[in-house]
């Protein structure tokens, strides 16, 4: 028995009804669409997000929902649904909603602008965790699917439904690909072209059924322009050139060789023919046909996403990083990686860069400004979030809330015109160094502001020189003209309420009169507490007259506790670390960042997430010491018992200060170069 058409009667449930009138056994194509686009991120290599995975599914039915209501209404404004005596009810003539008064016209029309409206509200979200590129698909869809049937482009009613129908259900193969692997590629376009042509046809069969109708109506497309017996020359052809593409792109490689198997589908897809050979001329016995053509398209595109799920992947992607080789960072850093790999099925290749902080990223810049994807995941100082942002992807939708768990100030520090362009890897900030012993001698206590480390250190030295010990210093600190002085002058004015220099808005805020007076507080030093010397300081001159036993105090990151306290060491045993004065330092650190032209950004950014996440970070704390960058961490209590230090290190870098790099961008050398010398 024939189906039969909608009633109010049969549908007085109002859900059941807006439900049914979007014509759902039909939105099965958009389902094998979809199943494709999966199958070829999968065959790619690429690690599925299965929530992104449903949510493209829900919002590609809901569109193809909206695009079937809006047709019934679009159809019902110009007629012809209402006189087509030679429908094939559910295939052609429309749902019948409107014409049998289960739903109204505008109730009709509103609800195709509903569901519309919906996927468009809906869709961004996929296009903040994808990219960009997935809204000119979704625009593109969308504008196709209103197009079709709409005034005043009515495509199909010029000729050009066929066009929209395989572009329309290309796109929902090359969107599903693309939020999966944040890029377009080549491999979905090639798979969603026979597929497409396929569906294309079960939109030209149900056309000649409502040819007469059409015709009366201005819905001029191609069966009512060429006439029954013409017309049906197109159906074969369209089968044809599906097939033979899918043979072509199996044998140069482009889809792996299981995907022949959907070539079973030719089998119905030849029975159609014939159906649609012997009653074209009479299309209300066209009711097998269109069967089949529905279960050719529906088996072509199960199959052939079968076969690319199951076929081997096309090989195991390689992700490069470049990681540096300071100490032990090679080795932990390819451990991590490792991990990330096995866990993925990929591999991961590290490449070797200069351990010099310039000379990398005179590197970086220059494979960058190449365009080069050569390395796709990059170690980068904190300073150059700025310096490189415009080269590297936003990471903003694939940390999702994860970004929460880190130190603001850092998130801040690498996030550039609202762009999350680096993940926090590990975290520095310079700590006060003090010889415990001294202090204890004099009866004094670690002191907590500048002024404060000020008077204590010239008490000591006074009390120590006079005791014979003609060497020693109060302070010792970064003085050369460089970065190392930058920060420490960042310091000094900040605990002063000076500013940072460059402000978040880009307001130049040196030139006031609290960093005046922590720049005059700094240069009293200079041959008073601390060595004339000093001005040719860098990070380990300082550390060199500390340890050698001749400074109460020194500034200093957290590199040289470990030195400090090893064998044969003169201070071993003998020095404290706390906070520098006013709890403020400079933030240091590494960071991960992913290349703008990397060939496969979505695992590039996995393997970073997967660095920068907790566990990893857990694991490189305690083989390496390396400080996480997660705040919960330091209440971590296997993390503290191997660091007994670290609640020092986690009060400094909750109230560390950035260096005005991400305000300043490119120009940030510049700036710290003017601000050092």
């Amino acid at each position: 028995m024939p189906p039969t058409e909608p009633t109010p009667e049969a549908l007085r449930n109002p859900l059941l009804r807006y439900l049914l009138a979007t014509r759902p056994a039909f939105l099965s194509a958009t389902l094998c669409g979809w199943l494709i686009g999966i199958g070829t991120a999968h065959h790619a290599g690429v690690a599925l997000d299965t929530g992104l995975a449903g949510l493209t599914l829900l919002f590609a039915l809901v569109a193809h929902a909206g695009v079937n209501v809006l047709n019934d209404y679009y159809d019902a404004r110009i007629g012809t649904d209402a006189i087509n005596e030679g429908r094939i009810f559910p295939f052609t003539g429309g749902s019948r909603f409107i014409q049998n008064g289960v739903l109204g016209e505008s109730e009709t029309g509103r609800y195709g602008a509903a569901l519309f409206a919906t996927v468009m509200a809906a869709g961004l979200l996929l296009v903040a965790r994808s990219g960009p590129g997935l809204m000119l698909v979704g625009a593109a869809g969308l504008l196709i699917g209103w197009a079709y049937s709409a005034p005043p482009l009515q495509l199909n009613s010029r000729g050009m439904g066929e066009l929209c129908v395989a572009a329309g259900f290309a796109l929902i193969v090359v969107g599903t690909d693309f939020v999966q692997r944040a890029q377009f590629a080549s491999l979905p376009l090639v798979a969603a072209v026979p597929y497409a042509l396929l569906v294309t046809n079960l939109l030209y069969i149900n056309q000649f059924p409502d040819r007469e109708a059409d015709r009366r109506t201005g819905k001029w497309h191609l069966v009512v322009r060429l006439g029954s017996q013409r017309a049906r020359w197109i159906y074969p052809a369209l089968c044809a050139l599906a097939y033979a593409w899918l043979a072509a792109a199996v044998a140069a490689g482009a889809l792996p060789t299981k995907s022949l198997v959907a070539l079973l589908a030719a089998l119905p897809s030849a029975l159609a023919v014939q159906q649609l050979w012997r009653y074209a001329a009479q299309p209300r016995l066209l009711a097998a046909g269109i069967k089949l053509t529905i279960a050719a398209a529906l088996l072509h595109g199960t199959l052939l996403a079968a076969a690319l799920l199951a076929a081997n992947r096309a090989q195991a992607t390689e992700i490069t990083i470049s990681c540096s080789a300071v100490g032990r960072e090679l080795e932990i850093c390819r451990d991590g990686a490792q991990t990330w790999a096995r866990a993925t099925g990929n591999t991961v290749r590290l490449v070797s860069t200069p351990n010099s902080a310039s000379e990398r990223l005179a590197l970086y810049q220059q494979l960058l400004a190449a365009g080069s994807g050569d390395i796709d995941v990059l170690q980068i100082d904190v300073i150059w979030p700025g310096l490189l942002a415009n080269h590297l992807l936003d990471l903003g939708p694939y940390a999702g809330e994860r970004r929460q768990e880190h130190f603001p100030t850092i998130i801040a520090n690498d996030t550039v015109h609202g762009r999350l362009v680096a993940m926090p890897w590990f975290a520095d900030v310079p700590l006060l160094y003090y010889r415990k012993d001294l202090l204890e001698r004099y009866g004094l206590r670690v002191p907590r502001t500048w002024r404060e480390l000020t008077a204590t250190a010239r008490r000591i030295q006074s009390a120590e020189r006079a005791a014979g010990n003609a060497r020693l210093w109060g302070f010792v600190w970064q003085g050369r003209a460089y970065e190392g002085l930058t920060c420490d002058a960042l310091e000094w004015i900040a605990s002063y309420g000076g500013g940072r220099i460059v402000e978040a808005d880009g307001r130049i805020s040196v030139n006031n009169p609290r960093a005046a007076r922590a720049l005059e507080m700094a240069a009293s030093w200079v041959g008073g507490i601390t060595p004339r010397g000093v001005l040719n300081y860098a990070e380990e001159e300082a550390r060199g007259v500390f340890q050698s036993g001749n400074a109460v105090f020194m500034r200093n990151w957290p590199y040289a506790r470990a030195l400090a306290e090893s064998e044969g060491s003169p201070v071993r045993g003998k020095v404290g670390v706390a906070a520098l004065p006013a709890g403020v330092g400079a933030l240091g650190g590494a960071q991960l960042a992913v290349s703008r032209y990397s060939r496969h950004p979505r695992l590039a950014a996995s393997l970073g997430m997967a660095l920068t996440g907790r566990a990893e970070q857990k694991r490189r704390a305690l083989a390496g010491g390396f400080n996480p960058t997660l705040p919960a961490l330091y209440h971590d209590a296997e993390i503290r018992r191997a660091n007994p230090y670290y609640d020092v290190m986690a009060e400094a870098l909750a109230h560390a200060v950035a260096r005005p790099a991400a305000v300043t961008g490119t120009r940030y050398n510049r700036v710290s170069s003017a601000f050092s010398s």
